[in-house]
Order: C-alpha cells, then sequence, then structure tokens
C-alpha cells in the first residue's frame, strides 16, 4: 500500500500542478498539456495494474476469448509504445518487427494486449539505446504460437532472477514491479507459458512468450 500510494501520488500531483499552470495561462500551452496526458495515462496504467492484482488474488479475472491475428496485435503495441520510446529514449532505440503470415490465435484479445505491452515497456525501461527485436512464430506441430522480445540493455539483475515474475520485485525506480506479475498470471490463465534469461552475450535479456493457438 506504501509503494502504491507513492507511486499514484507522483502522476497526481503533476496534473494538479500542470493543471494550475494551464489555467493561470493566458493561452493554450501544448507542453503542459502534453505532460497533464502523459501523468494522466501513468496514473490510469497504476490503477489498472491494481485492479488486475485484486482480480487475479481473488481468482476472479475472467477471459473473454476471440479468434485474432497476433501478427497485428503485437503492431498495436508497438505503436502504442511510440510515445514511450521517444520520451524515454529519443531516437536511440528502435523495434526490429517483421510481419510473418497471420497467426490466428483464440484468446482474451485485450488481455494479450497487456501481456506484450507490458513486455515492451520492460525492455524499454532497461534500453538506453540499441534495437529491440521482436520474433512471432507459429508452430503448426505443437498447435501454439511463440512471441520472443529480445533487447540489447542492461539485462535482469542476478539478484531478481529467482523472483522475475513475482509482485513488487523489480530494479527499476519506474513502477511497482506489477507488470511481470500481471503478465504470467495472464498467459498462465491461457494455459500458456512465459520465461526470460539473460543474453549470452551479456548484453540486454530474452523473454518468450508461448499460446496455444486454440485457447
Amino acid at each position: 500500500v506504501n509503494l502504491a500510494a507513492h507511486e499514484l501520488r507522483t502522476p497526481s500531483q503533476s496534473i494538479i500542478g500542470y493543471s494550475e499552470m494551464l489555467r493561470d495561462s493566458p493561452e493554450r500551452n501544448k507542453r503542459y498539456e502534453e505532460a497533464i496526458l502523459r501523468n494522466a495515462e501513468r496514473l490510469h496504467s497504476l490503477v489498472t495494474n491494481m485492479l488486475n492484482i485484486a482480480r487475479i488474488e481473488s481468482q476472479t479475472m475472467k477471459l473473454n476469448k476471440t479468434n485474432f491475428d497476433l501478427n497485428t496485435k503485437i503492431e498495436n503495441v508497438i505503436n502504442d509504445a511510440s510515445e514511450q520510446i521517444k520520451l524515454l529514449a529519443g531516437d536511440k532505440v528502435r523495434i526490429d518487427f517483421k510481419l510473418t503470415d497471420k497467426i490466428n490465435i483464440i484468446a482474451d484479445k485485450e488481455k494479450i494486449f497487456q501481456v506484450f505491452a507490458n513486455l515492451l515497456s520492460n525492455a524499454l525501461k532497461f534500453t538506453n539505446e540499441g534495437v529491440i527485436n521482436i520474433i512471432a512464430r507459429r508452430n503448426e506441430k505443437a498447435d501454439e504460437a511463440t512471441v520472443t522480445i529480445r533487447d540489447s540493455g542492461s539485462g535482469i539483475d542476478p539478484d531478481i532472477i529467482p523472483h522475475l515474475f513475482s509482485k513488487f520485485k523489480t530494479k527499476s525506480d519506474k513502477g511497482l514491479g506489477l507488470g511481470l506479475y500481471i503478465s504470467k498470471s495472464i498467459v498462465d490463465a491461457h494455459h500458456g507459458k512465459i520465461e526470460a534469461y539473460n543474453n549470452p552475450n551479456s548484453k540486454g535479456a530474452t523473454f518468450i512468450v508461448t499460446l496455444p493457438l486454440k485457447g
């Protein structure tokens, strides 16, 4: 609760402060408006994560499964992350994702979006420059899809590795350390699996999500 209160207070104070400056400004100020929007989105993300935690732990999380193209969903995640990339890394980081043939899966579209949004956000937090590679493959024999996200950042801290998918475990000064826990819970609910390791060249980390094609 203490951690959550601190994380919620920061964007709340920013929104109030910029709103007051905007109110007192004689004309529109794009910089103030962008700051309000940025902090409102951060606030929304924090509250959403807290609600998801409540549903996961009370075992009331429901899946609304539909048939959709996994590639399109990953593209949507990348497009939504474009603002975060500009804020965190400017033009020093790029995302390399090559579209393949359609990978139709039966899953909860909104929650699968959240999984990859969390994983991409996590990669961006720890990558100051370089490339984040995303590869989606369909394995017809195993009747599953695999998505690999490989970054060139600082890698996973050895102290965190045993608790990587636990709540409130993070070495970042941004966020509550809930994203990976929520992502694993969603993937588990879809009877899939998620794993992570540091890259052999000691540069960056790789996350692999495997999902059944038919839910």
